[in-house]
């Protein structure tokens, strides 16, 4: 796994130091209401616009399953509660006998029987 993980990650990383190399020219931001202003190198805020893009997909993904864990909670919580009503209506039933396993001999005999 590590070896994939290096086979794809290198690639992307040569490309954004090509990427980062050719584009060094200066370029200046201003941000029109408020009185700032950065010269910057134009790759900056290119990969700075795909890094918030990153960042707000994967804030959507984040909410997007927010609400499928939520369920998987819930589901767990009444699985749980009704494991344990289970529990407590074979306790109701038989308090001091073990629940008894059928005989094969018995089992092999009614089959025999039948056929």
């Amino acid at each position: 796994m590590r070896r994939l993980s290096i086979l794809v990650t290198l690639p992307f990383a040569l490309a954004i130091i090509v990427f980062a190399v050719s584009n060094r020219a200066t370029v200046t931001i201003d941000l029109w209401p408020l009185p700032w202003s950065a010269t910057l190198p134009l790759f900056l805020p290119l990969l700075g616009g795909i890094l918030l893009g990153v960042l707000a997909g994967a804030g959507a993904m984040v909410i997007g399953r927010a609400r499928w864990r939520h369920r998987a909670t819930r589901a767990e919580k009444r699985s749980a509660a009704l494991e344990r009503e289970l529990a407590k209506r074979a306790e109701w039933h038989a308090p001091d006998q073990p629940a008894a396993a059928p005989s094969t001999r018995a089992f092999a005999a009614r089959a025999v029987s039948a056929g």
